[in-house]
């Protein structure tokens, strides 16, 4: 059970980390196309 919570964890951690980079890749190219 334990073995399945951490990679439950890292499962969630690798999501927020891709999540945030989309978000400021977003956020960049919505800069670039405001300009």
């Amino acid at each position: 059970v334990y073995k399945w919570a951490n990679s439950e964890i890292g499962d969630h951690a690798t999501l927020i980390r891709l999540y945030s980079k989309f978000n400021s890749w977003f956020a960049y190219n919505i800069a670039d196309w405001s300009k």
